[in-house]
């Protein structure tokens, strides 16, 4: 700010003014006083003449020293006003600007917190498709061991079989030798340690060298394989097993969910609580099989043999019967909902306890309860 200039100020210049003017009252009324007394003494109209001027004189400066002051009285108050308008008006900018100031840094720190929760996601995120990467990379690379395995297993089994095939003759051999039994192990262990492909293309191998099925050669017996094998808890699922000689075979709670058996030969098989769901039975020979607590939902046994079977707690929600024969069947507490009896054979079958629910008889009635 720039010094103020001193004759600006009309309390200077009024007093100034009025200084001059005193200063010429003192400097000449007594001159005046003086050379008038040297001719005569002042007469009281004189006296009168001369003071009552000087009076309205001094009663001006008075006045205009007195209005003055109240001018810059006033000043001083608006001056004051000024201040206070301005120092609110300070303190309200102040404010805002300190208002101003913490909703950005406000601002700023969520803005932060978002940047740091989105690089903490992006880091859970990378941590994840990293982990799940080396799972994938880990879980491929264990597929690949366990194709190399099964691959080594399945050769190693070709191998064997074709020395026995070709050199001891397993196909004539009778099923009490050593020969034959050892050969059936070996079978039984390559389809519990192999995957699904495997397992089809070792009973299709089966099959061809007319060791998965009963039949005569040259007026001899040739024996299957699979006839009696001891396959219990083993994971089957999906296998193809059409026409396959399974009799008297163990598959006591086997996974053979998926699985064909048309036409397949199941005599006498052991298959408590196995799981068939959804397997492909038809026309399969199931004489005497114990399938007591197997899940059969959904199989597909049109024209099946059940003959003497024990499928006590059997579950064959929504299985396909048609035309099967159950005669002399053990049928107590089997779950046959959603079943199709159309046209089997139920002559002597025990049916104690069974649940019927929308379930088609072999007259083509539906039955509930």
């Amino acid at each position: 700010m720039q010094p103020k200039n001193i004759w600006q100020d009309s309390t200077v210049r009024l007093l100034l003014l009025g200084g001059i003017v005193l200063g010429l009252i003192i400097i000449f009324v007594p001159l005046l006083l003086w050379l008038r007394g040297l001719e005569a003494p002042f007469t009281r109209n004189e006296v009168r003449a001369w003071v009552i001027p000087l009076l309205g004189l001094v009663t001006l400066v008075a006045s205009l020293f007195y209005l003055n002051g109240q001018a810059n009285q006033r000043h001083r108050e608006a001056q004051e006003r000024h201040d206070r308008r301005a120092e609110a008006a300070l303190a309200q900018q102040r404010g805002q600007a300190e208002a101003t100031l913490a909703q950005q840094r406000e601002q700023a720190q969520a803005a932060l917190a978002q940047q740091r929760q989105y690089h903490e996601e992006t880091l859970q995120q990378h941590q994840f498709h990293a982990e799940a990467d080396r799972k994938q990379h880990q879980g491929q690379a264990e597929r690949d061991r366990q194709e190399h395995r099964e691959q080594a297993a399945y050769q190693a089994y070709l191998k064997q079989m074709s020395l026995l095939f070709i050199d001891q003759k397993i196909a004539l051999t009778s099923v009490n030798s050593e020969t034959f039994q050892f050969a059936q192990a070996l079978t039984a262990d390559i389809l519990r340690s192999v995957g699904e492909m495997r397992r089809n293309q070792i009973i299709f191998l089966l099959r061809s060298l007319t060791l998965a099925e009963t039949e005569t050669h040259e007026n001899r017996r040739i024996s299957s394989l699979l006839s009696g094998i001891q396959l219990d808890n083993a994971n089957l699922r999906n296998l193809q097993a059409p026409r396959a000689n399974f009799a008297q075979a163990h598959l006591i709670r086997a996974d053979l969910r998926g699985a064909v058996f048309k036409e397949a030969n199941l005599n006498g098989a052991y298959l408590e609580k196995t799981i068939l769901t959804g397997a492909y039975l038809e026309q399969a020979y199931l004489y005497g099989a114990y399938l007591n607590g197997a899940y059969l939902e959904g199989a597909y046994l049109v024209g099946a043999n059940l003959v003497n079977a024990s499928l006590r707690t059997a579950k064959l929600i929504g299985a396909n019967l048609a035309g099967a024969n159950l005669e002399g069947a053990d049928l107590r507490d089997t779950h046959l909902e959603n079943a199709n009896l159309r046209g089997a054979t139920l002559d002597e079958t025990y049916l104690v306890d069974a649940v019927f629910r929308n379930t088609t008889m072999p007259n083509g009635t539906v039955r509930d309860g």
